[in-house]
């Protein structure tokens, strides 16, 4: 279900908040700096068209008896005529202007592009250097907003509700647009990432020569599992997550959330194929990873992270293990989000059928038939070896890696499975695996 909040409901309203609150316009903060040269005769006649058009500059004595003018070029852009506050000046204009008023017009150079710099650089600058970005968001969201702004940066902004519609809320960010040279800091740069990171529904609005920018619409969905938790701050992805992380903090185990990205590598051809974000880095080089659902792409995350980070411990917490974690913990930490966790069956592969006497055996195999899984903790080739057996323990095959990099470690604390026969193909065996001594409580030491 969506509440739709559209752009022009905003921009409506905000016209009011510009217009009460904030008299100083931003329109010309990314307008260029301009030199132009003329003569000293035509000076009186220039400065009365810089004032009749009502346009700040400034002006010195150069070279060959020239005068130089500097201004800044700043216009309005896609704003209708009954919206402009300030002037209808437009560079090119002026120019046909000042052709048509002097003929002698010697000389007219310029410097375009965004020049960096401040009122005491350049004092055409004074009072037309900031730019305010107005984030506008749910109401209902507002204690969230303000628990991020906070918990991050200290923050204290003033939250209001814009006047003409008290169910969207906004605050301002004031800035200094000749400060920096790059969006990444800008402050209300950071603040839009960590609130959309943090699933916030937001519309950003930018005065910035008077061109309001905004994001299509707000789409405040009924947000179950992804959203900022106060006690633990960060906006974790799911319910699990975020008790994982309570964990953590009762046990006083320093945590990061998504700190940092590692490239991941095709197993087999090792061709860079995107990026990973790991769910909580921990001390001592320590991966953990959350899933609640293990898809083809998450486990061949997880094989190919511990292949090429060889330099990291990487654990995985999936629903054999959060079962446990819950009667543990869920008792004892206030805040816990209780869910419905249940252990279901996984559907594992078995490869390798015909090495040595397991052709033999792969000619006997049925649906149905109960097998056996066997850690191969000597193999040299693979640590996370899980070899499947008959119950008389005749070898049948390995199972597939993505697979055994999960249930290794967990057969390693003592999980045990059992594991039925659900599809026999010529080259794979497909088992239906489920944990079957789910009424112990078994997590990795660190946890306990």
């Amino acid at each position: 279900m969506f509440n739709i909040i559209n752009k022009d409901c905003i921009e409506e309203n905000l016209h009011k908040v510009f217009e009460s609150n904030f008299s100083v316009q931003s329109h010309d903060v990314c307008g260029s700096i301009v030199h132009e040269y003329h003569t000293n005769a035509f000076m009186p006649h220039l400065i009365k068209l810089f004032d009749k058009y009502d346009i700040s500059y400034t002006y010195s004595t150069a070279e060959n008896n020239l005068i130089e003018f500097t201004y800044v070029d700043y216009y309005y852009r896609d704003v209708p005529d009954s919206e402009k506050k300030h002037n209808d000046f437009e560079e090119e204009k002026f120019h046909i202007l000042l052709e048509k008023e002097d003929r002698n017009l010697l000389f007219s150079g310029k410097i375009t592009g965004i020049t960096y710099g401040d009122a005491e650089t350049y004092p055409v600058l004074a009072g037309i250097d900031f730019i305010y970005s107005y984030f506008c968001f749910p109401s209902k969201q507002i204690n969230i907003v303000s628990a991020i702004l906070r918990d991050t940066w200290g923050r204290d902004d003033r939250i209001m509700t814009l006047p003409g519609d008290n169910t969207i809320a906004y605050f301002v960010v004031k800035e200094d647009v000749y400060l920096h040279k790059r969006s990444e800091n800008f402050m209300s740069y950071l603040i839009k990432c960590k609130l959309l990171g943090c699933n916030v529904p937001l519309i950003e609005v930018t005065d910035r020569d008077a061109k309001f920018e905004f994001r299509n619409e707000i789409r405040d969905e009924d947000i179950y599992y992804f959203y900022y938790r106060t006690d633990i701050k960060i906006a974790p992805r799911s319910s699990w997550e975020a008790n994982i992380a309570r964990v953590f903090k009762h046990l006083g185990i320093h945590f990061d959330y998504e700190k940092t990205s590692f490239r991941r590598y095709d197993i087999n051809t090792g061709q860079q194929t995107g990026y990973y974000f790991p769910d909580f880095f921990l001390p001592n080089n320590t991966i953990l990873e959350v899933k609640g659902f293990w898809d083809a792409d998450s486990r061949k995350k997880a094989l190919e992270f511990i292949k090429h980070y060889t330099e990291y411990k990487y654990y995985v917490i999936d629903q054999d293990m959060y079962i446990s974690i819950v009667r543990k913990y869920q008792p004892i930490i206030g805040e816990w989000e209780i869910d419905d966790v249940r252990v279901t069956q996984q559907q594992l592969q078995v490869v390798g059928l015909f090495f040595g006497e397991r052709k033999k055996t792969y000619g006997t195999l049925q649906i149905g038939q109960k097998v056996l899984l066997k850690r191969d903790i000597d193999n040299r080739f693979d640590k996370n070896e899980i070899i499947a057996y008959t119950i008389d323990m005749r070898e049948i095959g390995f199972i597939s890696a993505d697979w055994s990099c999960i249930y290794a470690p967990k057969i390693d604390i003592g999980m045990t499975f059992e594991a039925i026969i659900s599809s026999i193909e010529p080259k794979v065996i497909t088992l239906s695996v489920k944990r079957n001594n789910e009424d112990v409580n078994i997590m990795f030491d660190f946890l306990t």
